[in-house]
């Protein structure tokens, strides 16, 4: 989203249909040709105006007949000599034609599609901070000019869609649906199942991670929780994650390691993580003494309660009308009740893209994300204002200092890290080492080998020693059983 006021324009418009549209980018395949090496173009282009050839669809008797009453000869066999001379002649001529009919069709159709190619192409522009001293009025000037010229004049300017100030991007949108998501409790954590007409968390929380795991990992879903299995407590499910997480590696034979080294790397980041999770550091707040108090009163009385939330929540799947108006939020399939601080921690899709994605280093998402999500806040809050205005005040503190604060403690990388196996190694090192463990001078795992004992050290040898042996063949699945026992002395000996 902008963070400031942004047109949305086109390349062209409807008035002026013909304008180019943008060249294709570099190394993008370009649109065939119909001239073949070494052929004259002008061939082609003689024959663009010749939508019909006139000899193209006459009968080679016609033709015959047409040949004796012009060559006039007074030998009936002389003409017909020259008749079959000339049909031979007419045919190969009407024989180029079909070819050049054929390739003016085909050019034809060449330059249709490269029209469409150059239909007018969307384009988001943004006042950029720092740069415009007075961005609101500078586009809604822009605007004004383009409209004004695009009206009065046959001069090609942008045709503008839409446009709007800061205060009238659709971010508030957004956040009114995290508000009112947020706001949503159990008892349990889990997925909901209807009872007649109530709704209760009835098995295991379904994530898309779980789905990922057996489907693209290949891991045996006989070592993640049981679909019964529901929790009264994040800190009974934050030890399920991280659990899974040193089943992923555990199990995933089929690409799970480059090297022994990077085997070490993800043995012992899954170890540290676990250990972290087991002595309850997930669990510390960033929040204000009074907030956090009156938690933990809530929590001793046995109140601790879940909010819903939605792995695949994210703009890719909310409809818009041409107002840029929500219609519609779909694909609601991994959303499971789960601990209130997920909902607490800023979503990451305000980047569109996951930090481990990034076109760049998991740093340099970090630096972009601080950028847009103080944008998004404000957003927030200015909902939460109007709430409050109303006393629909969903929680003591408000979601928007919520969200700054999980940012500002590096409470988002936890969690994130958390709910992540796929993710988790680039996020892990980055911030929750450093966060749990301190300054990693050497960086990796050899700068925490002093955090293990040796029992570990030696469970993390053998464990090399197995997934460098796994990785010199393809094995598709494992034994359910034996998957379970081998699971469990694993996470015997990191205990």
């Amino acid at each position: 989203m902008a963070p400031n006021a942004v047109d949305s324009t086109s390349a062209g418009s409807a008035k002026n249909p013909a304008r180019a549209g943008p060249a294709p980018p570099p190394g993008r395949t370009q649109p065939i040709t119909t001239v073949e090496d070494g052929e004259d173009d002008d061939e082609m282009e003689d024959e663009d105006d010749d939508d019909r050839n006139p000899l193209h669809d006459e009968p080679d008797e016609v033709l015959a007949g047409t040949i004796l009453q012009l060559c006039k000869e007074p030998n009936e066999m002389v003409a017909h000599v020259v008749a079959d001379e000339m049909m031979t002649r007419l045919r190969e001529l009407r024989q180029r034609a079909v070819e050049k009919v054929v390739k003016h069709e085909v050019k034809r159709a060449v330059e249709e599609i490269r029209n469409e190619m150059q239909e007018p192409a969307a384009a988001l522009r943004v006042a950029l901070p720092g740069v415009n001293a007075f961005p609101d009025e500078k586009v809604r000037v822009e605007v004004a000019t383009l409209r004004y010229i695009e009206k009065m004049t046959s001069i090609p300017v942008p045709h503008v869609y839409h446009w709007g100030t800061a205060d009238e991007n659709p971010w508030a949108l957004l956040a009114s649906i995290m508000l009112e998501l947020s706001k949503l409790e159990m008892p349990k954590i889990g997925s909901l199942q209807c009872q007649g007409d109530d709704f209760v968390i009835g098995s295991h929380p379904l994530t898309m991670d779980m789905n990922e795991l057996v489907k693209s990992g290949g891991i045996p879903s006989s070592v993640l929780p049981p679909e019964a299995a529901t929790y009264s407590a994040s800190q009974e499910w934050y030890e399920a994650l991280a659990d899974m997480h040193v089943a992923h590696l555990t199990f995933q034979r089929n690409n799970a390691i480059e090297s022994a080294d990077d085997c070490r790397d993800k043995f012992v980041a899954r170890h540290l993580f676990r250990q972290a999770v087991r002595q309850g550091k997930l669990l510390s707040q960033g929040e204000g003494p009074e907030e956090r108090k009156k938690e933990k009163e809530q929590e001793g009385a046995g109140k601790e309660t879940f909010r819903l939330w939605v792995d695949d929540l994210r703009p890719h799947n909310m409809l818009v009308d041409a107002d840029l108006n929500i219609v519609g939020v779909i694909d609601w399939e991994w959303a499971y009740f789960a601990p209130a601080q997920f909902a607490y921690d800023p979503p990451y899709w305000l980047l569109l893209e996951r930090p481990e994605f990034w076109r760049d280093t998991v740093l340099e998402w970090r630096d972009e994300f601080s950028r847009v999500l103080d944008i998004f806040c404000r957003a927030l809050r200015r909902v939460e204002e109007e709430r409050d205005s109303k006393q629909l005040r969903t929680s003591a503190m408000p979601v928007s200092e919520r969200m700054r604060e999980s940012w500002k403690s590096g409470k988002f990388w936890e969690s994130y890290a958390a709910r992540r196996c796929y993710g988790f190694d680039p996020v892990f090192w980055e911030f929750p080492d450093e966060r749990f463990f301190g300054k990693n001078t050497e960086g990796g795992y050899e700068g925490r080998m002093n955090l293990l004992s040796d029992k570990v050290r030696r469970r993390m040898e053998l464990f090399v020693d197995r997934k460098v042996e796994e990785s010199k063949e393809k094995i598709e699945e494992w034994d359910p059983e034996e998957a379970r026992l081998c699971l469990g002395e694993v996470l015997s000996d990191l205990s």
